[in-house]
């Protein structure tokens, strides 16, 4: 995972690669996010090796350790499937980050 990130952020932005990629291919996005000025995460995640439903709820439990008050994603390709996998954890949990969709 990588990471520009900025002490007591309270917002992040999570970046999710798409399927048989890694996380260099969103270096762009990334570079992008930085020079405006975000925290950002470029979350790597096994597209190969693991269940999509694992992928979700891996990727909440990665947001809900991050202690902060909201959270918006990026994604390409798998990305996004992994990404609303999530949702069906966020939504049961009321303490998760608010979504900056």
């Amino acid at each position: 995972m990588t990471s520009h990130l900025t002490a007591n952020a309270t917002h992040k932005v999570f970046v999710l690669h798409g399927w048989a990629n890694t996380k260099l291919i969103m270096t762009k996005v990334c570079k992008d996010l930085d020079r405006a000025g975000f925290d950002y995460i470029n979350y790597h995640y096994p597209s190969f090796k693991e269940e999509l439903d694992s992928l979700g709820k891996n990727l909440y439990l990665e947001v809900k350790k991050q202690k902060i008050d909201s959270v918006s994603f990026v994604t390409f390709s798998m990305g996004g499937l992994v990404f609303r996998n999530m949702l069906k954890y966020a939504y049961q949990d009321d303490d998760f980050p608010n979504m900056k969709i």
